[in-house]
C-alpha cells in the first residue's frame, strides 16, 4: 500500500466503499451517495488499485465482498468512525469547548489498558486535558451522577441506576507462582492442582468477591483453601508469594505488575468475569472526547499480547 494511502482513504474512497459494502449494488450505493454510477465504479477501481487487490467480485447480477474486502471493511469502518470523532473534536474546540475529560478509574485499569489509552490520546489530541482520579467503583458512580466526572472505568457489580454501562474487558484468573514452584512448567493447571498449597488471600478495595470465588472453586474441586495471609493490595500479595508464604489465585490483569519475576498461569476452570467496564451518566450529553477515549481503551486490549 502506498505511503499516502491513509490520507486519501479517510475521505471519499472510504465513504464510497462503505456504501457499496452496505448495498452490494452500484446503483443503490450511488443513489445514497448522490453521485452517478460510473463515478462510483471509477472510485472503487482506484481504491482497489491503491490497496493492491480486488475488494468486490462483480457479475452481471451480483456484487459481493471478496475475503480481502471483508477484512478491509473492518478497517474502513474504524477509519470512518475515527474521522467522524475527529470532526466532533474540532467542533468542540470551535465552539470554545474546554477540551477536558474527567475520568475516574479503578486499580485494574491502571495495571491494564489505561496507560496505553492515555498515551494514545495525548499523542492524537495533545490539546485535550485529561483529569484522572483513582477511586472506587462506588465513588466513580456517585461522581458521574453528580456531574463531577465525564467517564468512569469501573468493575461491576455496582448499583448502575442512572448510568450507561459498557464492557471493556473480561478476564479469568491465574495461579501466581514463584519461578521455582514444581508445577510452574505443567502443560495445564486447574484449581485442584493446588489442593495441598497455602494461599495468600487478596481482596481489593473494590469490595469484590474474588476470595469467595476462589473459595467456591476450591470447594467444588473437593478441598477447602488453606488461607495463611490476607492483603488488600496487589503489591503486598505478590510480595508474599515471592517470599514463599504461599501461592495466590488472582485476576489475570495482575500479571501486568512489572518486575515481580513471578509466573502467572491461567486457570481455565475458574470463571471468566467482567474486569473493566466504562460508565457514563444516563443524562450525559454525547461526548466525542469520552467516546474517543473508550475507543482507545478497546484498541489497547486488541493490541495486547
Amino acid at each position: 500500500m502506498k505511503n499516502d494511502i491513509k490520507d486519501r482513504l479517510v475521505s471519499s474512497q472510504i465513504r464510497c466503499f462503505l456504501a457499496l459494502a452496505r448495498h452490494l449494488h452500484f446503483g443503490r450505493a450511488a443513489a445514497e451517495l448522490g453521485m452517478a454510477q460510473p463515478g462510483l465504479s471509477q472510485i472503487i477501481r482506484r481504491l482497489e488499485e491503491d490497496v493492491g487487490t480486488e475488494l468486490f467480485t462483480r457479475t452481471t447480477r451480483n456484487v459481493e465482498l471478496t475475503p480481502s474486502g471483508q477484512a478491509f471493511l473492518l478497517h474502513a469502518e474504524r477509519a470512518a468512525n475515527e474521522s467522524g470523532r475527529a470532526a466532533d473534536l474540532a467542533r468542540i474546540f470551535a465552539r470554545g469547548g474546554t477540551g477536558r475529560l474527567r475520568i475516574g478509574f479503578i486499580q485494574p485499569a491502571m495495571y491494564g489498558r489505561l496507560p496505553a489509552a492515555i498515551a494514545s490520546m495525548r499523542r492524537d489530541h495533545p490539546d485535550v486535558d485529561l483529569d484522572l482520579i483513582h477511586m472506587s467503583s462506588t465513588e466513580i458512580a456517585a461522581g458521574l451522577i453528580a456531574g463531577r466526572l465525564d467517564l468512569g472505568l469501573i468493575r461491576p457489580p455496582i448499583n448502575t441506576r442512572g448510568l450507561r454501562i459498557g464492557t471493556i474487558a473480561r478476564e479469568g484468573f491465574a495461579a501466581v507462582l514463584r519461578p521455582d514452584h514444581p508445577k510452574v512448567d505443567a502443560k495445564r493447571l486447574t484449581v485442584r492442582d493446588f489442593a495441598d498449597e497455602r494461599f495468600v488471600y487478596f481482596r481489593s478495595s473494590e469490595n469484590d468477591s474474588f476470595p469467595e470465588q476462589v473459595a467456591i472453586s476450591c470447594r467444588l474441586n473437593g478441598f477447602a483453601p488453606n488461607f495463611v495471609a490476607q492483603t488488600t493490595s496487589v503489591a503486598a500479595t505478590l510480595t508474599l508469594v515471592i517470599a514463599g508464604m504461599g501461592i495466590a489465585i488472582m485476576p489475570r490483569w495482575t500479571r501486568n505488575v512489572a518486575g515481580t519475576g513471578l509466573v502467572f498461569r491461567p486457570l481455565d476452570d475458574m470463571p471468566t468475569i467482567v474486569e473493566l467496564s466504562h460508565a457514563r451518566a444516563d443524562d450525559a450529553a454525547e461526548d466525542a472526547l469520552a467516546e474517543a477515549f473508550i475507543d482507545r481503551l478497546t484498541e489497547a486490549g486488541a493490541a495486547a499480547p
